[in-house]
């Protein structure tokens, strides 16, 4: 399974780093620090490797377990400029650890357990950001909180939408998934505001980073794809066994078109980077890009990426079903 991350970030030297010469074939996380120090998640072994910005392998850290040095399962990494620290959200512990380069492990923290979390980034104050229920599963509303002090703080939530059970119906019930074609709560963070978007409309929005709304507003020229049959075919083979077994296409529970908008980055530059969503038939998906004032700067076709990890200043992994590598594409320049 090839796996070439794409970076937008301006301060590394690297080209390309091959993951299999350091035994890692299967990656759920990757942050790039201020200074393009780049950390990866082994979510075989259950390790952090470090990479300097020119690409060279520093170190590993962690393992599998539940201590404090240990991790379960990590879907996110986070650079955190207040702490000068990568912070390693673990899903099934919920919790959040701090890692350094020279310290390693340096201390780990509780936060408050949500349905379809996602760990956004860490405020200036301290506090934490956290996206919650992001599909609306379950009649629960997609919500953005702040978590500081032990209190948790709504600050953005979508109220109109629609409610979906889950992915599909199951003989135990009502069963979700992390999917591309139900509209979903979708967020990126900038230096001095926040890119959001309930992408079942082609709308974003711009915050300031405590959640009051700003002027600014994008509507990206994206294309829309029909849901077919095909297409659910694919997405259930390219899930583990135990879940084809479970879910047949003719239960799945969908809209009749994908979100147009798929993911949303700013990078190290403070732009935002819209990504349309993927069609199986198609071999390109649509990207346009704005400034922090709205303003658009361009408009570009990258070859399809079927699978994207966010990683901080404009890091994302390109799976292309063959050798795992990391790949540095200079775009937009």
């Amino acid at each position: 399974m090839l796996v070439f991350l794409v970076c937008l970030f301006s301060g590394i030297h690297w080209k390309t780093i091959d993951l299999t010469e350091h035994d890692v074939y299967n990656v759920s996380a990757v942050a790039l620090s201020d200074q393009g120090v780049l950390a990866v998640m082994d979510n075989d072994q259950k390790q952090l490797l470090f990479f300097d910005p020119g690409g060279t392998f520093i170190k590993r850290l962690g393992r599998a377990g539940q201590g404090p040095e240990e991790f379960s399962y990590v879907p996110e990494i986070r650079w955190s400029k207040r702490d000068t620290a990568f912070l390693a959200f673990d899903e099934v512990r919920s919790r959040v650890s701090k890692w350094s380069l020279d310290q390693g492990f340096i201390s780990g923290f509780m936060v408050p357990r949500h349905r379809w979390m996602e760990f956004l980034y860490r405020t200036p104050s301290g506090g934490m950001v956290f996206a919650v229920d992001v599909y609306g599963y379950n009649g629960a509303n997609p919500r953005i909180l702040i978590w500081e002090e032990q209190i948790a703080k709504t600050v953005i939530e979508i109220t109109d939408h629609k409610k979906y059970p889950g992915t599909a119906k199951t003989p135990m019930g009502p069963f979700g998934m992390v999917n591309h074609f139900h509209p979903r709560l979708l967020m990126a963070m900038g230096s001095n505001y926040l890119a959001v978007c309930f992408n079942r409309d082609d709308l974003v929005e711009y915050y300031s980073p405590d959640g009051k709304i700003l002027k600014k507003s994008v509507r990206p020229k994206l294309r829309s794809f029909k849901i077919t049959k095909e297409y659910l075919e694919q997405w259930l083979r390219e899930h583990e066994t135990f879940v084809q077994q479970m879910v047949k296409v003719s239960e799945l529970d969908h809209p009749e078109f994908l979100p147009k908008i798929d993911h949303l980055i700013i990078d190290d530059q403070d732009r935002l980077w819209v990504f349309g969503n993927r069609s199986f038939e198609q071999e390109t998906v649509e990207v346009e890009v704005f400034d922090r004032f709205g303003q658009a700067l361009g408009f570009q076709k990258l070859p399809k990426i079927p699978f994207v990890i966010h990683g901080g200043q404009g890091v994302f992994l390109m799976n292309r079903y063959d050798r795992p590598k990391l790949t540095n594409l200079k775009i937009f320049e």
